[in-house]
C-alpha cells in the first residue's frame, strides 16, 4: 500500500482502502472515515449513494459501538456526527452485498438495519478489533482486520450470479458511460433479462447503478483536484464524464449529493481524502 501524505488541518477525513485479491470479488473497498471536528456548529453530514451494500460499524464518543447494514440508494442520506467520532466500512460489490449480509438485496434497498440481525455471533469479533485500534489513522491495521473477517465469510457468498457480476464490472469500466443495450449485447442475452437479473441481485437497475458511477467519477475529479480554490471548468467537467452539458451535471449533482457542484466544492473543502480506489 503506497504512503500516505495525511492533512491534519481539514476537520474530516476519509480515505478508501484496497481489499486483499482473494476477498475482491466479494468487497469494491474498505473506507475510514473520521470527526476530527465539526466544519460549524449546525453541520449537517450527508452520506452519499455509491450502489452497494454496505457494513458500517462506529466508534462513537459516549454512546458506544454502533453497525449497520445499509442497503444500497439512489439519494443521499443524513446521519448525526460528533467530535472524535471513528467509521469504518465494508463497501460489498453490488452483486456480493445481499449474499454477504444473508438478505435479498431489493429488500435491503434504501434501509439501514442492525448488523447483528446479519451476521449474528461473527459480528463481535470484527467490533472488538476494530474498536481495539489504537486512537490514530492507522488504515493499514484496519485493512488487516477487515480482510480477515470478510475471508471468514467467504462459505457464505457461493451464489453471486456471474453475469451480474460481469455487467457491474462493465459499468465500472466505464464510469458509468457505456449503455445498458450495450452491456447487455455483450453478454449475449437481452436489455430486459439484464436489467431483471441486475436488479434482483443489486436492488438496482442497471440504469441507476450506472448513474450512481457516473456521479462517482464527476466527485472523485472534484475530491482529488489540485487545486480545488481554482475556478473548476464544470463544462469540461461534463463532458469527460459523460454528461450531455453542465446543466445535466448540475442536476444529477443535486440529486445524489443534495448538492449543486459549487457547494459540493466548498463541501469537498472540510474533507482530506487521502485515498480513492474506488
Amino acid at each position: 500500500m503506497p504512503a500516505q501524505t495525511v492533512e491534519k488541518s481539514k476537520p474530516l477525513r476519509y480515505v478508501e482502502m484496497p481489499p486483499a485479491p482473494d476477498v475482491a470479488a466479494l468487497v469494491a473497498t474498505y473506507w475510514s472515515f473520521t470527526a476530527r471536528s465539526l466544519p460549524s456548529p449546525d453541520f449537517t453530514h450527508r452520506v452519499w449513494p455509491d450502489g452497494c451494500t454496505g457494513l458500517v460499524i462506529g466508534r462513537i464518543p459516549v454512546r458506544g459501538c454502533i453497525s449497520r447494514v445499509v442497503g444500497a440508494s439512489t439519494s443521499a442520506s443524513e446521519v448525526p456526527l460528533f467530535v472524535g467520532s471513528h467509521y469504518w466500512g465494508i463497501r460489498f460489490r453490488p452483486d456480493a452485498g445481499g449474499p454477504c449480509c444473508a438478505r435479498d438485496a431489493v429488500a435491503l434497498r434504501d434501509t439501514s438495519i442492525d448488523a447483528e440481525e446479519c451476521f449474528g455471533a461473527a459480528l463481535a469479533p470484527l467490533q472488538a478489533a476494530l474498536l481495539a485500534l489504537p486512537d490514530t489513522e492507522d488504515d493499514r491495521a484496519a485493512t488487516v482486520v477487515l480482510d480477515a473477517w470478510v475471508r471468514a465469510l467467504l462459505p457464505r457468498a457461493v451464489r453471486i450470479d456471474p453475469l451480474v457480476t460481469a455487467a457491474v464490472d462493465q459499468i465500472v469500466a466505464s464510469d458509468g458511460t457505456a449503455t445498458i443495450a450495450s452491456i447487455a449485447a455483450r453478454l449475449a442475452i437481452s436489455p430486459r433479462h439484464l436489467q431483471r437479473r441486475f436488479r434482483s441481485a443489486t436492488g438496482l437497475s442497471p440504469k441507476e447503478y450506472a448513474s450512481i458511477r457516473r456521479g462517482r467519477a464527476a466527485l472523485k475529479r472534484l475530491a482529488t483536484a489540485d487545486d480545488r480554490s481554482a475556478p473548476v471548468a464544470l463544462s469540461r467537467l461534463a463532458a469527460d464524464t459523460g454528461y450531455a452539458d453542465q446543466s445535466h451535471l448540475t442536476r444529477e449533482c443535486a440529486r445524489l449529493t443534495t448538492f449543486t457542484p459549487a457547494s459540493l466544492i466548498d463541501r469537498l473543502g472540510d474533507i482530506t481524502h487521502d485515498r480513492l480506489v474506488d
